[in-house]
Order: structure tokens, then sequence, then C-alpha cells
């Protein structure tokens, strides 16, 4: 008598399958592309405008007492600084007060107008190297050799170096901090070549 095939057949149809399954599902995996990263890069407006208007009024105020100081000036009790030494000081505070609003008004229209991205994708990222560049940076991830975190006052900066300089990401500049640590994260984990120094990156 034959073999029945509906017998003796079934068990050589089920071991094929389940030797090409795991296979199927491990090239599916492989094959899938990275996500794209792309998020806006530019100041804050409100933080800009609160600044300026802050160092603005400093300004006024050390400017106006400049201008009618006839006494001298303790500091901390430690600096002893006459009538026309105490003008001085309060000159410079105000004109170093004017320095932040010079850079605070523009930094707030660019905060409100600014169309700038940072992308980051399987090859490559791009992003502007400063808070007012016109063009995007654009570096291959095979250039970067080293990232490392910097924080100055609770504000964290990624500074990434590769073959052609420096580019800093400011994390000021991104809708929020899960973003900055998400892009952290992708960079390190999709520049073959980066040597992350800080720990916390990861």
């Amino acid at each position: 008598m034959p073999p029945d095939p509906s017998i003796e057949g079934t068990p050589n149809i089920r071991l094929r399958l389940l030797s090409a399954t795991p296979h199927a599902k491990r090239q599916t995996f492989e094959e899938t592309p990275l996500e794209t990263l792309s998020h806006p890069y530019r100041p804050k407006a409100w933080v800009m405008a609160a600044a300026s208007v802050f160092f603005g009024a400093v300004a006024f105020f050390m400017g106006h007492e400049a201008i009618v100081n006839e006494r001298g000036l303790i500091i901390n009790g430690v600096i002893h600084l006459g009538p026309d030494g105490a003008t001085i000081f309060y000159w410079c505070i105000a004109a170093a007060c004017g320095a932040f609003v010079a850079v605070g008004v523009p930094a707030f229209i660019v905060g409100l107008v600014s169309s700038h991205r940072i992308i980051l994708t399987a090859t490559e990222i791009s992003a502007p190297r400063f808070g007012f560049s016109r063009t995007p940076t654009v570096i291959k991830l095979t250039d970067v050799q080293h990232v490392n975190l910097h924080v100055v006052q609770k504000h964290r900066f990624l500074n990434i170096y590769h073959l052609s300089g420096k580019l800093t990401i400011n994390e000021s500049y991104l809708p929020s901090r899960a973003v900055f640590e998400e892009l952290c994260s992708a960079i390190g984990n999709r520049a073959p070549y980066c040597q992350r120094a800080n720990p916390s990156i990861e």
C-alpha cells in the first residue's frame, strides 16, 4: 500500500515551516531602517523675552544711578569705592545688562520666526551651528569621533567632535528634556566610530 501523504508529508511540511520562521523574522528585523528624528531647534521666545525685559530694567536702573550718583559704595563690606569709582561701577553693570538685551532681542525674534530643525538620520546629523545661522551644518555620522555632555549652571550641551571641528547641541533650544536625551542616545548609538566620554549619555 502506498504511504498516505496526509500522514507522512505533514511532519516534513511542519519542519520546513518551523525552520524558516526564525530566519524570516530575523531578516525582517535587520532590514528595518532607523527612524529619522526631526525636531524644532531654536531659542524659546518667552525665555528670551523675559530675560530681555529683566536685563533692560536693570540696565535702566543702573544707568540712572550712575547719572545721579554722588556717594561712594561699599561692596560686601570689603571693597570701598569713592563717588567716582561707584559711578564707574554702575555704568559697567548697566553696559553689561545692555549687552544681554542686545543679544536677547534678536534671539527672541529668531525664536518666533525661525524654521530651524535638528535632523538625525541613519547616516548624518543636520543642525544650525549657531542660533543665528542661516544654513545648517551637516555631519556624516562616520565622521563623528567623540561626544561628551557639558553642564553649565544646570544647562546641558552635547558637544559633537568630528573630522571638521565641533558642533554643540543646546538642550534649551529643543522642545523638551526628553527630546534632548533621545538625541544624545541616538547619536552615540548610530555613530560607528564614536567614543562617549560621559556615561550619562547612555
